[in-house]
């Protein structure tokens, strides 16, 4: 990112209604430099507005993106459909910028499309980068916010967003910070796919490594497939393998109430059915060890490494060590889909006998070893990419703090 070297921090200051901004910058508000739309709904009683040409964006085709821009809607609307509400198609270019119930959420459309009401848009006029603007919006997001009004649900009107000034500089330095900014995100994007394709990988391996469709070398970290198989109750597994009840290899013991209130600061985490609910300066179980969601969020499996509390909607196991290798184990538990045996009818519940009495493939205890190693190994290269993701996005967050406020200038 060579756009960094090129940042300059010796400015002369000026105080304005937008805060603090250099002498050069102007303050102009959003709607003196954006035309700020609204969307509407086609009546869905009528099947002739419906599923034609025209993209239709709803907020949470906003939400759900992966990255900055849209190019595709769940729905769409037909030209008839158009003329019968208060949609407009906004034009390449424009901000989508999520105004009801999630506020603050925005994106830029590459191709024209219309939205419903839950919007309000911007349309950037002469000397204004989109792409600027874009990133000044997501900085102030929990103005936004504060702006809100609404019962039911909150809303902010568009007036209020066309009223919101922002520090404005010279159009050629809006597209020196919003180039810097694009391409960290690019860079936290690449990484995004990085992690998604790794966790594929690893997704495929483990029901080929834990059912024995692909054999581990004992004695080396490779892994080939082949070998010869037979058919069990459970489906094919390796003719090397037993299939084995969970009752036979591990005890699922319940964990113990402990409050939010009645928690002490400390390092040990506190477990819940959805995992790390908080910390405590005491553990219940000695570490490393597995958590299985039992009221809740049933059959989740999480892993600890170090001493925890597990709480009383959680089960812990304990295991023979001579004949179970507990990282194999904790990769056999989330492929087993305890989540499918609820048997309650109200808050979900994991019966306990009705996990144990579930079937597993069994390998001898070196291969267990291996796969839980090989494995392992793909979680620790998942959790370096999520840690350099993490410090892109606060690298990010610490550039826009200081580039959209001036306090930091760009060379043009």
């Amino acid at each position: 990112m060579a756009q960094i070297e090129n940042l300059k921090t010796k400015q002369k200051f000026k105080k304005t209604e937008a805060g603090e901004i250099p002498v050069e910058w102007e303050v102009a508000s959003l709607g003196s430099i954006c035309e700020v739309i609204g969307g509407s709904t086609p009546s869905t009683g009528e099947k002739k507005y419906w599923d034609g040409e025209i993209l239709w964006a709803t907020p949470t085709d906003i939400t759900k993106l992966k990255g900055n821009a849209i190019a595709s809607t769940e729905k769409k609307i037909t030209e008839e459909g158009l003329a019968n509400c208060a949609a407009k198609v906004l034009p390449v270019g424009s901000i989508l910028l999520t105004s009801r119930a999630t506020i603050g959420a925005c994106a830029i459309n590459t191709k024209p499309m219309a939205t419903n009401q839950g919007f309000a848009s911007l349309i950037c006029g002469d000397n204004v980068y989109n792409w600027y603007i874009f990133y000044k919006i997501i900085s102030l997001k929990d103005e936004l916010e504060r702006l809100a009004n609404g019962s039911t649900f909150k809303e902010v009107s568009k007036s209020s967003i066309r009223m919101k000034e922002v520090a404005l500089p010279p159009c050629s330095e809006q597209k020196k910070i919003a180039e810097i900014l694009l391409t960290i995100d690019s860079a936290i994007e690449k990484i995004s796919q990085l992690i998604e394709k790794k966790k594929e990988l690893k997704k495929g391996l483990m029901q080929e490594l834990l059912t024995g469709k692909r054999r581990v070398k004992v004695g080396s970290m490779k892994y080939e497939v082949g070998g010869k198989f037979k058919k069990t109750e459970i489906g094919e597994i390796s003719d090397r393998w037993e299939i084995i009840k969970l009752e036979n290899i591990l005890t699922l013991n319940y964990g113990d109430g402990l409050p939010e209130e009645k928690r002490k600061a400390g390092v040990y985490p506190v477990y819940g059915s959805n995992g790390v609910i908080g910390y405590h300066d005491t553990a219940l179980v000695k570490g490393p060890g597995i958590i299985v969601g039992r009221k809740g969020t049933i059959g989740s499996v999480e892993w600890s490494e170090n001493d925890f509390w597990p709480i009383d909607t959680t089960y812990y196991t304990s295991t023979d060590k001579e004949k179970v290798n507990l990282r194999w184990l904790y990769y056999q538990l989330q492929i087993l889909k305890l989540n499918k045996l609820n048997t309650a009818t109200g808050i979900p519940g994991l019966n306990r006998e009705v996990a144990l009495n579930s079937s597993v493939p069994y390998p001898p205890i070196l291969e267990q070893k291996k796969i839980a190693e090989i494995l392992s190994d793909i979680d620790a290269d998942i959790e370096q990419e999520v840690s350099e993701k993490e410090k892109m996005k606060q690298l990010k967050k610490g550039l826009m703090q200081v580039l959209l406020t001036g306090k930091v200038r760009v060379k043009i």
